[in-house]
């Protein structure tokens, strides 16, 4: 089963991730053929376990193997149906598309909408985003999830905050989920949507003193597992935070902005290879550490 859940995000940069602003160059064929097969595999057996192999001919690239109960959902069909239903509440002005390939097999599309945009500290805008993800090779669960974009000069920062999904009654994605089913109505829900500053307040209002980023630098150093923040790269975080408060014209640090720090090597830096979903965990770990150092309450 696939979830839905619903928050904020940033992209990814990785070496063999390709990014584009157009939707379609995720539109390739994708096919699926029972095994064994003797055009693709010639002479060959295959266990019980593979009933089915996931093929690209364009590319001639096997991508999965699968067992016989196995469903895909073309990207065509899942992403498609989400932009014709926000385009049609917002227009295709209004609708920025982000589009995110992991080595043809797991696939990102994050749809920002140009119109949704909200304030959330002098000079510091967030625009609501719809981030979409499906996959050909079952190691990412199909998920729509809603998202703020956070823009300062073009960086394209994005920040993780929880929202009830709107328009979405459903809490799980099946494989070969109908997705025109399940978006109807989604855009005219986000048209009256509006992302409420309070949810910012915690984070924007909050103080931090050089004690404290040290104390939340060190726990995170301290810190082992599948979703430590990398170490070598930790020391670089102060940087950038002055970087941004520098752009913003502030000097009085907040915990938003030091999250922001943090978060931009997560989103930018290409020395973090690492898939986008784990870069998601990462990020979201981070913000807990925030929260619970400074006894605030977290983006959730």
């Amino acid at each position: 089963m696939n979830t839905l859940t619903s928050g904020f995000e940033h992209g990814t940069c990785l070496s063999s991730t390709s990014k584009s602003q157009h939707l379609d160059s995720l539109f390739f064929p994708v096919e699926i053929y029972d095994l064994p097969n003797e055009q693709l595999f010639p002479k060959t057996k295959f266990s019980q376990a593979y009933a089915q192999v996931v093929y690209l001919p364009f590319h001639e690239k096997v991508i999965n193997f699968a067992g016989r109960n196995y469903k895909l959902t073309p990207n065509q069909e899942f992403f498609t149906p989400i932009y014709e239903e926000l385009t049609r509440s917002f227009g295709t002005s209004q609708v920025i598309i982000q589009t995110l390939n992991e080595d043809d097999s797991r696939f990102c599309v994050d749809f920002i909408i140009d119109a949704k945009n909200l304030e959330v500290a002098a000079n510091d805008f967030i625009k609501l985003m719809v981030r979409t993800r499906n996959s050909y090779d079952g190691t990412l669960k199909s998920s729509i999830e809603f998202l703020a974009f956070r823009q300062i000069c073009s960086n394209g920062l994005c920040a993780w905050q929880t929202f009830k999904a709107p328009g979405i009654n459903k809490n799980m994605l099946k494989h070969h989920t109908d997705t025109s089913s399940l978006v109807k109505g989604l855009g005219s829900a986000l048209s009256t949507f509006k992302i409420k500053k309070d949810l910012f307040k915690p984070f924007t209002d909050r103080v931090v003193t050089p004690t404290e980023r040290d104390l939340i630098i060190e726990t995170l150093k301290d810190f082992k597992g599948t979703v430590s923040f990398p170490k070598k790269i930790l020391a670089e975080v102060p940087t950038k935070i002055a970087e941004e408060m520098a752009t913003l014209g502030t000097e009085r640090l907040s915990a938003w902005q030091l999250y922001n720090g943090f978060n931009y090597f997560l989103s930018h830096d290409s020395r973090i290879n690492l898939r986008d979903f784990l870069k998601s965990q990462i990020d979201v770990h981070v913000k807990d550490v925030i929260s619970d150092v400074l006894q605030i309450p977290s983006l959730n």
